[in-house]
Formats: structure tokens, C-alpha cells, sequence
């Protein structure tokens, strides 16, 4: 009896194995349809619509109705806390501005809605429901965030600039997730778009940039290589390496003035591709953080050193010391803000970077700090470290016999010379650590 019990338990058990999954197998992953070539998908992360298993934090899948004129059937998944939501955005052109959004929310009551909006400048404004829409469902299902629209066909958003849609024309597609702020749409964690124009009635797996636009990456790279790398050692170098080379020429100048020629030449250089590449990414100019009137205060104050320079007067020359003072000030005061400048790429609603970009801007801080302070006490620490002897303002050169230099002299310059070492090695560490983050960045 005892055996006939235990055999029909697990009887039992092995039909619900096989029950479950039975059960579990035919829940269909959202993927499916995208791997059988039957919706237009994209997905965040990339590549995560052809998963055979549901592993995307979004999904979205677009299918043409029967009859074009009906409009388009959108259905997107999400995997997240609430508080979160999921946003695909049509846009004719390239860029943040004028694309006309519907957002699927998973709300803080674990309760699931769709909302619409529009993109102006930089920002994000909502507009009344069914204006994209005509119907829309949204809920959990096993436990995946679900929202279902049917896109209209055509129309026209009445804002400060209307905005025309018509999905027979191609659109760049844009995803984006993010946090929601009592109900409202705030700034994503996570965006992409894709690289070309899509038709909308298409069908297959779409795969999306998640890079910053080649130009705005190349004006991120040159304006760090040129203020945080160039101009930054140039500085150094004029301000305390005067007498390093003091018997040495370059072309009969001064090895020091040689080599802060040349390294602010090369920044200019840099500077002006820099601002060339992004007035042409941007079509002109566009402003929504202290980043923009940072930079172009900075370069406007760059481009002018070299002009002032043309017109300086001759070294023994009376008004010299203001030129010296004029100049001393407009160099500080274009590298101070142009390093604001790039704390305040953080502050642009159209780049997303890593944490670790401003970690390392601190870094630089603080080696450009520590630097001008050792190099501007230098003497003295070497004196009370013992490495030269007390120093004599009569040690310093010897007047009488018109000795280049004393041995006291020697060893400072020496000295002088391995922190400006170290010093550009570690901006150049820094300056590339700078510039692959930059890369690494992806837009809005």
C-alpha cells in the first residue's frame, strides 16, 4: 500500500514537472517575432532582439497595419523598478530636436501608462494623448513592462513650432529609458538611435548607435588634447623653465620660448578644427549649459594671444611689463575657463559620459595644482629636504665672473626638469584616458 502511494506521489511530481514546462515553454519570448523576421525591432542593450531568451531592458517592435493608411501597430517591453520609463521617438533629422516621442511609464504604483511629447531644442514637452495615438493598452505581463499603440498615420502637433509626422516617410528611430519624476519625463540613463534613416513599414532587426556623432567626438577629443594637454604643459614650461635651457636655441631662440611656441601653435590648431566641427554638427550655434560660453570665451581669448603677441614691444621696452601683465593674465584666465569648460560637459543634455570623466578631470586638477606649487617653492623644498645646500640669493649666479650657472643653480634646473617630466607624462596618461571616455560616450 505504502508502495502504491509513493509511486502515484511521484507520478504526480513528474506531471508537474512537464506541466511547468509545458507551461513555461509556451510563454513566447517577445524576441520571437523579431528573430522569425516578422516586426521591425530594435533593442537596448544592442543585439539583445535576437536573443532567444527576453534579455533586453527594452524592446520595441513596429508592424505596418494591413492597410498602410491605418497606421502603424508599436508594442514595447521593458525589464526595470518602477518609477521608469521606456520612450521610442521619430525623428526626420539626425539630432535631439523635433521628434515626436510616446513613452510607456512603469509608475511608482507598479501601474503601466503611455504618454506623448515632442522634442524642442533640448527639451522634452508633453502633449495630449491620442495626438500620435489612437488606442493603447499597457500593463505587466510575466512580469515584463508592456505597453501597445497604434501610431497614426499622419498629422500635425500644434506646439511653438508645429511639428508634421507621417510614417510613410523614412525616420531615424530613437530609444531612450530613464527615471520618472512625479509622473513627468526627466533626463535617460539610456539612449541610442540609429545610424540611418528607417522605414517604419519594414520588417527585421534594426541595430542602433550608441556613440556620440563622429563630429561632436572629434570636437570632445581636440579641445581636451589642445587646453588640458598643450596648453596646459606650454604653461608650465613658460612660466618656470626659463632658465632650464638657458645657453640652449632652438634657431637661435631660447629652447623655452621654442617649445611654448610651438606647443600653443599646435593648440590653436587643434582649437579652431575643434570649434569648426561642432558650429557644423550643430548648424550653427546652440546653447543650453555654461559648456558652450565657457568654450567660446576661452578659444575668443586664445585666438587673441597671438595677435597681441605680434605687437609686443621689445624686451627692454619701457611698456613691456604690460604687455608681460596683459598677457600673463589672458592665458590663465582662457586655460581657467576652458577647464571649467570641460567640467561643464557633464551639464549638456545632448552627451552622456561615465562618472569616471569627472573623476579623471580631478585627477588633472590636482596635478596641475600640485605641479605650479612645487615648481613655484622648488628652491626652497629642495633646500629643507636637504638635496642642495641653504641658498644664497648671491648662490644663485655668479654676477662677477659671468658664470652661466653655480652648481646650486644646476641642481635646481635638473630637478626642474624630472617634475616637468612626470608632469607631462601624467597629462598625457590623463589627456588619453580623457579622450577614450569621450569616445566611449553615448549621445543625449
Amino acid at each position: 500500500m505504502v508502495h502504491v502511494k509513493m509511486v502515484k506521489l511521484l507520478i504526480s511530481l513528474v506531471c508537474s514537472f512537464f506541466l511547468y514546462v509545458t507551461t513555461v515553454s509556451g510563454q513566447e519570448s517577445p524576441s520571437k517575432k523579431c528573430i522569425n523576421g516578422e516586426k521591425l525591432c530594435f533593442g537596448l542593450p544592442a543585439g539583445c532582439a535576437t536573443s532567444s531568451t527576453f534579455d533586453c531592458t527594452m524592446l520595441v517592435l513596429i508592424s505596418a497595419k494591413a492597410n498602410p493608411e491605418h497606421g502603424l501597430d508599436v508594442d514595447v517591453y521593458g525589464q526595470g523598478s518602477p518609477n521608469t520609463y521606456y520612450a521610442v521617438g521619430f525623428v526626420p533629422e539626425k539630432g535631439m530636436s523635433g521628434a515626436t516621442v510616446v513613452h510607456c511609464d512603469y509608475n511608482r504604483d507598479s501601474t503601466v501608462s503611455v504618454g506623448e511629447g515632442i522634442t524642442e531644442g533640448y527639451s522634452f514637452i508633453p502633449i495630449s494623448d491620442r495626438t500620435l495615438t489612437q488606442t493603447t493598452s499597457a500593463g505587466l505581463s510575466n512580469g515584463e513592462i508592456h505597453c501597445h499603440w497604434t501610431h497614426r498615420p499622419r498629422g500635425i502637433v500644434d506646439s511653438s513650432s508645429s511639428i508634421p509626422f507621417n510614417v510613410k516617410n523614412p525616420y531615424y528611430v530613437q530609444l531612450a529609458y530613464g527615471p520618472l519624476s512625479n509622473g513627468a519625463v526627466r533626463r535617460h540613463t539610456t539612449r541610442s538611435i540609429t545610424d540611418n534613416t528607417i522605414n517604419l513599414r519594414s520588417v527585421g532587426v534594426v541595430s542602433s548607435s550608441s556613440t556620440l556623432p563622429v563630429l561632436i567626438r572629434l570636437h570632445g577629443s581636440l579641445m581636451t588634447l589642445a587646453w588640458l594637454c598643450l596648453v596646459s604643459i606650454a604653461m608650465v614650461i613658460a612660466r618656470y623653465h626659463k632658465e632650464t635651457w638657458r645657453d640652449e636655441t632652438i634657431c637661435n631662440v631660447k629652447v623655452w620660448f621654442a617649445l611654448h611656441r610651438a606647443l600653443m601653435v599646435s593648440a590653436l590648431s587643434l582649437a579652431t578644427i575643434g570649434m569648426i566641427s561642432i558650429f557644423v554638427h550643430v548648424k550653427g550655434w546652440r546653447a543650453d549649459s555654461p559648456h558652450q560660453y565657457l568654450g567660446v570665451i576661452a578659444n575668443i581669448l586664445m585666438f587673441l594671444q597671438p595677435l597681441g603677441a605680434l605687437f609686443r614691444p621689445a624686451p627692454d621696452h619701457p611698456k613691456r611689463i604690460f604687455f608681460n601683465v596683459m598677457h600673463f593674465l589672458g592665458g590663465n584666465v582662457a586655460h581657467t575657463l576652458a577647464i571649467f569648460a570641460l567640467f561643464f560637459v557633464l551639464s549638456l543634455s545632448s552627451v552622456t559620459l561615465s562618472k569616471v570623466y569627472i573623476w579623471t578631470l580631478a585627477v588633472f586638477l590636482a596635478v596641475y595644482i600640485s605641479t605650479h606649487l612645487i615648481l613655484q617653492f622648488h628652491p626652497h623644498l629642495l633646500s629643507s629636504l636637504n638635496i642642495i645646500a641653504d641658498i644664497q640669493l648671491t648662490d644663485l649666479k655668479n654676477e662677477a665672473n659671468n658664470q652661466p650657472s653655480s652648481p646650486v643653480i644646476m641642481a635646481i634646473e635638473k630637478s626642474k626638469k624630472r617634475v616637468l617630466s612626470i608632469f607631462i607624462g601624467l597629462v598625457i596618461v590623463i589627456s588619453i584616458t580623457m579622450i577614450i571616455l569621450i569616445n566611449k560616450g553615448s549621445p543625449f
